[in-house]
């Protein structure tokens, strides 16, 4: 695993750890116990990142042929 990739994980069951604590519903990826790591990040990957390449290069979208390359919602 990734030194980031590492950081990252840590940091969400910290956050986890504390929901857990105070009586919260444990959040999605937060939960030591349950979390697949791999699936976490292909999440990012494929939902946020995309998402977010999408904002900042706003015509990306509009250059790409319907069809081609990878769906938003795969």
């Amino acid at each position: 695993m990734e030194e980031w990739t590492k950081r990252v994980i840590k940091e969400f069951w910290a956050q986890g750890d504390l929901e857990r604590l105070h009586g919260l519903p444990v959040g999605p990826g937060r939960d030591r116990s349950t979390a697949n790591v791999p699936l976490g990040q292909q999440f990012f990957i494929k939902v946020l990142a995309n998402i977010s390449a999408i904002f900042v290069f706003p015509g990306l979208s509009a250059a790409r042929p319907s069809g081609s390359g990878p769906s938003l919602y795969m």
